[in-house]
């Protein structure tokens, strides 16, 4: 988990993407870029072998999984939430 210092440093660096502390709001759209992007992953097709329903099902459970983590600000995305 990056420490405020490193966050802001990163904010003001303009050859890095602009990052921030994720909100709740973001989960689902959070969720969803984690269940596009892993939908080919090899363990995913193998625990999911439902190819029609793997990409929600894996939203679903990072949805899950980020919500623990927002109480301790540790769920940083890009700005426009492109990113992880």
């Amino acid at each position: 988990m990056p420490s405020d210092t490193s966050l802001a440093s990163s904010l003001q660096n303009a050859s890095e993407p602009s990052i921030r502390r994720a909100s709740y709001s973001d989960i689902p759209v959070l969720a969803a870029l984690l269940g596009q992007s892993l939908n080919d992953d090899p363990l995913l097709q193998w625990i999911f072998q439902n190819n029609r329903q793997r990409e929600r099902n894996v939203a679903r459970d990072f949805a899950r999984l980020m919500k623990p983590c927002m109480k301790n600000g540790g769920v940083v995305t890009t700005i426009g939430c492109k990113s992880v």
